[in-house]
This record gives C-alpha cells, structure tokens and sequence, in this order.
C-alpha cells in the first residue's frame, strides 16, 4: 500500500507542475478495489488540496464489459455489485456484470450531469488486474466510433472508457495507471500483457 501511495503521489507532483493551484481543480477517478473508497486518491486530492474528489470504483471491476451488461440507468438496471464469492443468485450476477468501467463512466457522467459533482479536470484511470479476456490494443483500435469496438476486452473497454472521458471533457488531464507487477511469475506475465496494450491505447489517444 506504501508502494502504491507513492506511485500516486509521483503523478500527483507531475500534475502539481502544470496546476500550481489544485484548489480550484476536481479530482475524478475509475478503478478497482485499489482505488475504491478513500484510499491513495483521497490522500492525493487531501495532500494535493483539489477542490473535488469524485471516485466511482468498484472493488473487482474490470475494463471489459460482459455479454448482458445493462447500461447505467437504462429501465432494467440492476445496479452495481462488488461482490466476488461464488454465488447463484441472478440478481447479485447481474450487479457483478455491471461493474465494469463502461457503467462506472456512465454513472460518473450521469451524476456530473445532474450537478452532483462538478466537470473534472484531473481524471485517473486505475484498472485491469481482474481482467481476463485482453483482446488486442490494434482490434480495439479499428473502430471509427465507440459503437464499432467490442467492449467485451479489455481493450475495448479501456478504449471506450478513456475516449469517452476525453470527448465529454476536452479540458480534463487523464492519466492511465497500469496493473502493479508481482513477484508470481505467471501471474506478472499477464500483467506485461495488459500493460503493453494500456500503453499501446494511451499513445493512441494521446494520454
């Protein structure tokens, strides 16, 4: 947890270089159980004094979307779920196929939009551990618009996810945090995967 405060805090001093004045500024963010809640993002916006700390993220999220996800706030939503221990309850599934990137925007848009929070300026990104199903930065690249990528991978996600920030907030400085590293040998070399297609997105998208 250490390690990971001071890689924040690393990107907050970056920041901090080109907005001198954080009081103004709002702080907005996507993750997983690594960012949900009032971990190292409310120490930096706490150290960093932004005005704003508007964190969506959802313990075992993940970039890709699945088959049945329902959009925020579309008629039959089911909400969010967490929820990781094995179960069959259909509604609780349904949550857990709603905590995915694509639903967390739409959830944080929707809620700037009805004026709970304020348009961000800052917005990180930290995701892609529980992620599985990768798919390919150059198959998510393809799509002219958002309605062409499979947001089923995760890189589909991550693209959607990342450009629709960018298109809904022109103004907003995005950072793309990766996956940490493991000492597990198998597991670090999954990780190598999703952040060689992280980084392929982000040079994509200028990010």
């Amino acid at each position: 947890m250490v390690l990971g405060i001071l890689v924040w805090m690393g990107i907050a001093l970056h920041a901090q270089s080109l907005y001198p004045d954080f009081s103004k500024l709002n702080f907005g963010c996507d993750g997983n159980s690594i960012t949900a809640g009032e971990q190292w993002s409310k120490t930096v916006v706490d150290k960093l004094g932004f005005a704003t700390h508007h964190n969506v993220a959802v313990g075992s999220a993940t970039w890709a979307c699945h088959p049945d996800t329902q959009d925020y706030g579309s008629e039959a939503f089911a909400g969010i779920s967490g929820g990781w221990q094995v179960t069959e309850d259909r509604h609780e599934l349904q949550m857990r196929h709603n905590n995915v990137s694509k639903v967390h925007i739409q959830k944080f848009i929707a809620e700037v939009e009805s004026g709970a929070y304020p348009a961000p300026d800052v917005f990180v990104f930290s995701m892609g551990t529980n992620d599985r199903n990768l798919g390919s930065a150059e198959e998510a690249l393809k799509g002219k618009t958002l309605d062409e990528v499979d947001v089923n991978t995760m890189a589909g996600g991550a693209r959607w996810s990342i450009q629709t920030i960018l298109e809904h907030y022109p103004q907003c400085r995005v950072f793309v945090c990766t996956p940490i590293q493991t000492g597990n040998p198998e597991h670090n070399a999954l990780n190598l995967q999703k952040i060689a297609i992280l980084r392929e997105l982000c040079r994509a998208l200028s990010v």
